[in-house]
Formats: structure tokens, sequence, C-alpha cells
């Protein structure tokens, strides 16, 4: 499982409405919260995807973006977005593709442990967060609006010059 400093694997997916999605892409833009969770409608994962939904706004002020994994189908995936009125990205993960590039599968099932990770810029992992932990999306949100702010005073700093 990748850890704070390493870089994740990338990939490009497509969310349950066809919208393709580049890791790459998104994390040049911004931070990027990646949570993957195990199953639609079940309580801890409504309350973290609820959570989700509330703060979605400050993620995307700092330039941020979410995606939601789950083993899920399509079709349940979406009426759970839909539950929610989530605005941000789901993705159906039924042959695990991404669940085991980032080993986050289950033990004895083939579901997602409740995983989110932060990346930046070159996908570099700036925060993972498990288990319980992972259902309070506060520090995903400060990391993303912090990985903002650093963006903005090295810009500063530098006077808008990327290298040497």
């Amino acid at each position: 499982q990748p850890a704070v400093g390493d870089v994740a694997p990338d990939f490009t997916v497509k969310s349950v409405d066809g919208v393709e999605l580049s890791l790459s892409a998104l994390t040049e833009k911004g931070a990027v919260v990646l949570a993957f969770f195990p199953k639609a409608f079940t309580p801890g994962c409504t309350a973290e995807l609820k959570a989700y939904v509330t703060h979605y706004d400050a993620i995307k002020r700092a330039g941020g973006e979410v995606l939601v994994v789950s083993s899920d189908d399509e079709l349940t995936s979406r009426k759970f977005r839909d539950s929610l009125a989530a605005p941000y990205h789901f993705v159906a993960d039924r042959k695990l593709e991404l669940i085991k590039a980032y080993d986050v599968k289950g033990f004895l099932f083939p579901i997602s442990k409740r995983v989110t990770f932060v990346l930046g810029a070159g996908r570099t992992v700036l925060a993972v967060e498990e288990g319980g932990a992972a259902v309070d999306p506060r520090k995903a949100v400060a990391t993303c609006t912090l990985h903002a702010q650093n963006a903005v005073n090295l810009v500063t700093r530098d006077g808008g010059s990327s290298g040497p």
C-alpha cells in the first residue's frame, strides 16, 4: 500500500457516468482525495461519503478533487451517489484493479478496505487514513488546503518560476 512520500500508481478509469479520469492529469490541477470504501449503503460508508459531500466545496476551493472507489457495480454506485447527492466521481472497480494496485483489498472478501489517500503533484502521497479514521474527511480536507497554500507560497516566493 502506498505510504506518505511514495508515488501512487497511475491509472485512467471511467467514472460510473462514463467520464474518463486520469490520476496524472487530475494531480496536475491539484490534490486528489482517493477514497476506497467497502460497500455502498452501509452505515460507515454512508457517513464517510456524506461527509465528503459536506466538505466538497472546501476541497474544490483548494483546487482538489474527490474520487471514490468500491467494488460495487455501476448501477449500485450510481444509486448510492444519487442518494447522497454527491457532486464527486464514483468508480465501480468490479475487477478490483485499482483496489489491488493500491493494496487495499479486504482480507476475506473481494471488497476494499476503508482507506483514503490524498495525492499531490506527481501523484505523491501526502496523507493516508485507514479504517475508522478514514470516515472523517477533515484531515483529507486540511491536507488539500495545506497543499494548495504551499503551492501558492512556492509560486509567490519563486516569482512564478518552476526551475533554476
